[in-house]
Parts: structure tokens; sequence; C-alpha cells
């Protein structure tokens, strides 16, 4: 038998019991042990696939969150019961301050960090995808890397 813990939603029982399926002992899941990944949408989205989303009740099946307010989302249909929502998000980094980050770079090598930031930027998948110049960029951090490597006795 697998045991909710109404903290966080997850499940402890034997080899393949849980959350997931509600058990191999052949019991038919109740809506207190079965876990659901909802899916990311938005309001145009719900207002054509589910037109009474915001009045009708039943079992959430999607996400949103592009007509709320920041670090706030909607769940749709509107549960019909008690659950609980289990959110796995990733944090955002530290707010750069524009008071720069000191590199342990001499300042005659900076450049090609620029150009090798570039390189990495300009063959990205996205609106800035060029690659024709990260190919350029890529070739001249690659100049700066056996220069300081020639100039430094390097290998």
């Amino acid at each position: 038998m697998t045991q909710i813990d109404q903290n966080d939603g997850y499940g402890t029982g034997e080899y393949g019991e849980g959350g997931y399926g509600g058990g191999g002992s052949n019991q038919v899941p109740t809506s207190a042990n079965v876990t659901r990944a909802l899916t990311p949408t938005d309001t145009w989205e719900l207002d054509t696939a589910l037109n009474l989303w915001p009045s009708g009740a039943g079992t959430p099946i999607t996400w949103w969150q592009t007509t709320l307010a920041q670090q706030r989302l909607g769940i749709a249909p509107v549960p019909d019961n008690v659950g609980a929502l289990n959110l796995l998000y990733v944090a955002l980094a530290t707010t750069l301050t524009g008071a720069g980050v000191n590199l342990a770079v001499p300042d005659d090598w900076t450049p090609y960090i620029l150009w090798g930031t570039l390189q990495e930027l300009l063959s990205s998948d996205g609106p800035a995808f060029d690659p024709l110049r990260a190919q350029y960029c890529g070739r001249r951090y690659s100049e700066g890397v056996e220069l300081a490597r020639v100039v430094l006795g390097g290998n």
C-alpha cells in the first residue's frame, strides 16, 4: 500500500507503487495517489480549446502565467478537489549590478574573451543565430588562444 505524504505529494512504497500510477497490486488509483504533470499553455489556447475553463471545475490539465502578475501561475480547469501542487523550477541567477566582474586575464587578452562569447551567442538557436559570423568569431577566439599559448610559452 502506498502512503502519500500530504506535504509534498510523493508516495513511498514497494517497487512499482507510488504516485505515478497507484501501485502494482491491481488497485484502482484514486485522486489521492495520482500525480499528473501539467502542460504549459496560454489564455488564448484555453479560450479556444476549453471555452468554459474560467467557470468549470475538473481535474487540472494545464497551467498558464501569461495574464498574471510576475511569479504567479494559474491552473485550468479550476480543481474540483483539494490537492497539492509541487513546483519544479530553475531559480534565477543573482542580478548583475553593473559593478563589473573581475577576470584573472590581462587586459590585452580580454578582446578574445569577447570573440568567444560572441561565437557562443551567434551559434545558439534563436533570433541571433548567424553561423557565418559565429564561425568568424570562433576563428578570432582560437587566434587569441593560440597567441596566448605562444606568448606565455604554454603547450
